[in-house]
C-alpha cells in the first residue's frame, strides 16, 4: 500500500505547474480541458499523483495551506538543497532555520528538507535512513553521522544474488558474435563501446577500454535500504569512498584484496 494522490489549492496553475515541473521536478500527466486542474506525475511508474486546483474549482476556491513530503534517495536529498538555493527556493531543516544541511528526526530515523512552494504550500523532500532509531535525536545530517560512524552496523550486508557481470573486452564485434552465437545469449543492447546480454536473472555486459564509467566489475544485488549503510560501513573501515547514483539505485564500490572491482547494487524494483 502506498499513498497514490494529493491535491493543493493555488491561486494560478500556470505558475503552480511552472514550479512543479522546473524546480521540483515532477512529470506533467493531466490538463482538465473543462476545469482549472492539472494533474502532475510523482515519480517514476505512475505510482502518486498530485492535483492542482485552481482559485474557481471546488478544491481551490477555499484556500488553505497544507504540507506533503516527497521521498528521495540520500545522494538525491543530498543534492536537492544547493539546487533549490539556485533556483531562488529557500530550504529549510525541522526547526526552520535556513540551510541547504537536511536535517535529520531520528526516530524513523529519516533526513529532510523542507521549502515553500508559490502558494506558501510546506514541501519536504525526506530520505528513509537504515540507521537504527533514536527518539532523543533531533538535529543535522552532519551529527547524525558523525553518531552512526562511530557506533557502525558491523553484520554482513544480506547479498540477494548477482546482478551484473563485467567484462572489458579487445574487439566488441568479435566478442558480441562469441557470446551471441557460441554461448547464445539473447542480445539485449547495444553501442559502439558497449552490449548488454540478459543471461536469466542476471546481466552480463561487454565494456570496450575506451568506456567511461566503472569498468570490468561483477555487482552484488542487495536492498536499496542497504545501500547508503553500506557506503558508511565501507567508509568507517578506511575503504575509499566510490559510489554512483544511477536511475535505478545507488551503486557503491569497493575492491577486495587482490584489485577486483565489486559493486553493490541497490537497485529498486519496479512497480
Amino acid at each position: 500500500m502506498h499513498l497514490y494522490e494529493t491535491h493543493l489549492p493555488v491561486q494560478s496553475t500556470e505558475v503552480s505547474q511552472r514550479f512543479y515541473l522546473e524546480v521540483v521536478g515532477l512529470v506533467f500527466a493531466y490538463r482538465d480541458p473543462t476545469r482549472d486542474v492539472v494533474f502532475l506525475w510523482i515519480g517514476e511508474n505512475k505510482r502518486s499523483m498530485l492535483g492542482l486546483w485552481g482559485p474557481d474549482t471546488t478544491r481551490g476556491r477555499q484556500p488553505y495551506k497544507c504540507h506533503f513530503a516527497m521521498a528521495l534517495s540520500l545522494p538525491e536529498l543530498l543534492a536537492a538543497g544547493k539546487r533549490l538555493n539556485d533556483l531562488g527556493v529557500s530550504s529549510r531543516n525541522f526547526g526552520g532555520e535556513k540551510t541547504a544541511e537536511p536535517s535529520v528526526i531520528g526516530w524513523i530515523p529519516s533526513a529532510q528538507l523542507y521549502f515553500p512552494d508559490p502558494d506558501g504550500h510546506s514541501l519536504e523532500f525526506i530520505a528513509i535512513l537504515d540507521d537504527p532509531p533514536d527518539p532523543g535525536f533531533i538535529g543535522p545530517l552532519s551529527e547524525w553521522q558523525k553518531r552512526t560512524l562511530r557506533n557502525p552496523v558491523t553484520n554482513n550486508v544480506p547479498v540477494l544474488g548477482i546482478d551484473e557481470i563485467v567484462f572489458e573486452v579487445k574487439d566488441l564485434d568479435r566478442s558480441v558474435a562469441f557470446y551471441q552465437n557460441v554461448i547464445g545469449l539473447p542480445l539485449h543492447s547495444r553501442s559502439s563501446q558497449e552490449a548488454w546480454f540478459r543471461a536469466g536473472e542476471q546481466w552480463l555486459a561487454l565494456f570496450t577500454a575506451a568506456r567511461s564509467g566503472s569498468g570490468q566489475h561483477y555487482a552484488f544485488l542487495i536492498s536499496p535500504l542497504d545501500a547508503e549503510r553500506v557506503r558508511r560501513a565501507l567508509l568507517a573501515k578506511g575503504f575509499p569512498e566510490e559510489t554512483m547514483q544511477q536511475d535505478g539505485g545507488l551503486s557503491v564500490y569497493v575492491r577486495d584484496p587482490d584489485g577486483n572491482k565489486i559493486e553493490f547494487y541497490g537497485k529498486r524494483t519496479a512497480g
